[in-house]
């Protein structure tokens, strides 16, 4: 059982939601790039989730290793871990620290990429596609998420409010439909 903070002390009396709620973005983004994106190059079939198929199946020509699964699989972990955060206000403390491990493990991948070893990876030889850049840029935002809960950080970023909808910009009720289909029309283009 992990412990919790003491009574009335900062942490207590932060709102973690946001920070659950930035991880669970984090994580649906990365899942997003990783199946829909070019992963190498610009086309849109050398996305992640083709390559890490041909590596599970080990495909004649597969030249990319098998810590491509790391992604996926740690986005979902990721997002199960801040769902619960999220669900369970009086574990959101302990699910925004133990989110952090998977972007942490995530970051793996990319730390094998930028130092070569993985020799064979496409990336190195056709080039990072955009797929790419931005689930690296999830999966730092996951493994830096304990820095914005310290509290003078969070303090800043919020304007010296604690709650969530302090945080969330104004959206008119009229506009909220539209965002809601301005993810799935972005595919088209």
């Amino acid at each position: 059982m992990a412990a919790k903070p003491k009574p009335n002390s900062t942490y207590e009396v932060m709102d973690y939601s946001g920070l659950n709620m930035f991880a669970l973005v984090c994580a649906v983004i990365l899942i997003i790039a990783f199946i829909f994106m070019p992963w190498i190059g610009s086309r849109l079939a050398d996305n992640g989730a083709r390559l890490m198929s041909d590596v599970l199946y080990g495909a004649i020509g597969a030249n990319e290793t098998i810590i491509i699964t790391l992604i996926p699989l740690m986005a979902l972990l990721s997002g199960g871990l801040s769902l619960w955060g999220i669900s369970r206000p009086d574990s959101a403390y302990l699910a925004t620290r133990l989110t952090t491990i998977p972007g942490v493990v995530g970051l793996i991948y990319f730390a094998s990429i930028f130092l070569n070893i993985a020799d064979k990876s496409p990336v190195h030889t056709v080039g990072a596609g955009s797929g790419f850049w931005v689930s690296l840029f999830c999966m730092l935002g996951l493994a830096l998420q304990p820095w914005f809960a310290q509290p003078n950080i969070h303090y800043r970023i919020s304007g010296g409010s604690s709650t969530l909808s302090s945080k969330i910009p104004a959206v008119p009720r009229s506009w909220i439909p539209y965002l809601f289909l301005f993810f799935p029309l972005m595919l088209y283009l």
